[in-house]
């Protein structure tokens, strides 16, 4: 099974014509259309090429909701990097640049939402101090449950 968004997934393999491959979320199942149905290392990489298309796309939109709600903080529109990461699920730099790694999607949103949350604070105050802290229980008071929940994801 494979997850999306907290959910999980079985897969079903559909061979297709060269230049119909396609894969698709429909109902509990990732329906993958391939025109190599025997190799499992290019299904993997069908599988890869859709979830960096999802995670572009879902992240960014997570992320401009959370910097909308960060305005009143003084959070102004910080660039945002989604890329794949071995051992975080986000960080923001010196610089200010946000970095989301792409395997959030895997997590269900109000997950993603307290990653985006979390990084944008330290816009506010960079360091995990007794600011940082009140600020992130102010935007987001439930942040330890929702931090409990992603501890259960594995990327």
């Amino acid at each position: 099974t494979h997850r999306y968004l907290g959910g999980q997934y079985r897969i079903k393999i559909n061979p297709v014509e060269e230049g119909e491959e396609a894969v698709k979320l429909i109902g509990r199942f990732f329906e993958v259309y391939t025109a190599h149905p025997d190799m499992p290392e290019h299904t993997r990489q069908l599988m890869d090429q859709w979830y960096a298309e999802k995670a572009r796309k879902h992240l960014r939109r997570r992320f401009e909701r959370g910097v909308s709600e960060m305005r009143r903080y003084g959070v102004e529109d910080p660039d945002l990097v989604v890329r794949t990461m071995q051992r975080r699920w986000g960080s923001c730099t010196p610089s200010g640049r946000i970095m989301l790694n792409r395997w959030l999607v895997l997590a269900p949103t109000y997950c993603i939402d307290y990653v985006v949350i979390h990084e944008l604070c330290h816009l506010v105050h960079p360091y995990h101090g007794r600011a940082f802290y009140r600020l992130l229980e102010q935007v987001l008071p439930d942040w330890r449950r929702r931090k409990g929940h992603l501890k259960k994801v594995q990327f």
